[in-house]
């Protein structure tokens, strides 16, 4: 499988409306709970560790890179963006 494959594979899994970036959570919500910032931790680490496998290498892992479902720290989840 190719690298762009994997990448337009996931892409296209993002089909659900993106509520900001971790980094705009960050900077304009209140302060986390380490449970909280262990959730999503544990999703962005779970994510490289998939993009990983099929040997696709992002270079470029930031809050403003990682998307959220919602700006809130219970409901939100993280997705990896910015393929290049």
């Amino acid at each position: 499988m190719q690298m762009h494959d994997v990448a337009m594979g996931i892409a296209k899994n993002l089909h659900f409306h993106m509520a900001g970036t971790l980094h705009q959570m960050i900077a304009a919500h209140h302060p986390s709970t380490l449970g909280d910032r262990l959730r999503l931790l544990l999703q962005i680490t779970s994510g490289l560790k998939f993009l990983h496998r099929h040997s696709v290498v992002h270079g470029d892992i930031k809050s403003s890179n990682v998307l959220m479902t919602a700006l809130d720290w219970q409901r939100g989840n993280a997705k990896i963006s910015d393929f290049g």
